[in-house]
């Protein structure tokens, strides 16, 4: 649903509106960030007197980065990000050619679709590194994903001592 507020049409949610402001509190501190948790505070002197009054946060966490960290923080994260996608490749490529599916790497793959999907809610509002939950999920991934690769080496290593 659209309200129209002054000149312009708006989503009801005002989350364009809280993107712009968090791209502009960014923008003081583009490279390196305002801080850990600055923008926070930036952000509600930025909100203040606006229908947003003092709020806390862009709703996204990418923009959220962004303000905190800067560039070089953003393309960390899309790195960190990066390399945990890569980092299941060898156990889809066991999968589709053994068609063998332990239970750990059922786990490992359920948790990895379940971190994607959280990270692409991030756009919308999820915390995602100052949940403890996104450090929590990660280790659990991270350990499921360790674990599957020792059973596919273990698998491997059974079916060539057959042969």
């Amino acid at each position: 649903s659209k309200i129209i507020q002054g000149d312009y049409v708006s989503g009801a949610t005002g989350r364009d509106e809280l993107w712009s402001i968090g791209i502009e509190v960014g923008k003081e501190s583009p490279f390196f960030g305002n801080g850990f948790r600055n923008t926070s505070e930036l952000f509600r002197k930025a909100t203040f007197g606006t229908r947003f009054n003092k709020a806390g946060r862009a709703h996204n966490i990418y923009i959220e980065l962004f303000g905190d960290f800067g560039i070089f923080g953003l393309i960390n994260y899309f790195l960190i990000l990066i390399v945990f996608i890569f980092s299941y490749v060898p156990l889809f490529k066991f999968f589709k050619t053994s068609h063998i599916m332990t239970n750990h790497l059922f786990y490992s793959l359920i948790i990895y679709s379940l971190f994607i999907s959280l990270n692409i809610i991030g756009i919308f509002g999820w915390g995602g590194i100052y949940n403890k939950e996104f450090w929590i999920y990660l280790a659990v991934s991270m350990t499921f994903l360790r674990i599957s690769e020792y059973q596919i080496l273990k698998t491997k290593q059974i079916i060539k001592n057959e042969q």
